[in-house]
């Protein structure tokens, strides 16, 4: 997931218009992963509760071969039902899945970001793309007068030719 997040979050600055026809899917496979994996979790949640159903029961039906006291209590019965090692095994597949929704919750929402930024380097190209050019006042005065004698030269042809 790393290496191919990495390709897909990068910005190609000099290839824009790619990168905006890419944005759309890019972010639908990031957010049709983070959909996924929250499905993935609700299902270890699931898994985690049932199992826990399960040992509980076992335990209330026959708490001396759980090594417990004939009328356990409450507290002692959720004890032993956490330290069970299917339930362990079971939380530790649920907080994995927790931890890979929550990591893809944050890359869909980097590919919001990356669409901010591409619509800001778009912005900032087409700023100097129209821009005018911009020159110190030596120069304009240089090119004015370049200009004015241009003009007058044209002028005196112009003349001559009558």
């Amino acid at each position: 997931m790393s290496n191919d997040f990495e390709n897909d979050i990068n910005i190609d600055e000099f290839n824009l218009v790619e990168e905006l026809v890419r944005q759309p899917q890019l972010y639908y496979d990031w957010a049709k992963k983070a959909v996924l994996a929250n499905s993935d979790t609700l299902s270890a949640k699931d898994k985690l509760d049932l199992i826990k159903a399960e040992i509980e029961l076992r335990i209330r039906k026959h708490p001396t071969l759980h090594r417990l006291p004939e009328k356990p209590t409450e507290a002692i019965i959720k004890a032993a039902v956490l330290v069970n090692r299917k339930v362990q095994r079971a939380n530790k597949r649920y907080l994995e899945a927790l931890r890979i929704e929550k990591i893809l919750n944050k890359a869909e929402r980097a590919f919001e970001h990356r669409k901010k930024s591409l619509e800001g380097l778009v912005q900032t190209n087409s700023q100097f793309y129209f821009a005018s050019p911009r020159t110190d006042s030596r120069t304009r005065q240089k090119v004015d007068e370049d200009t004015l004698l241009k003009q007058a030269r044209e002028r005196k042809r112009i003349r001559r030719r009558k």
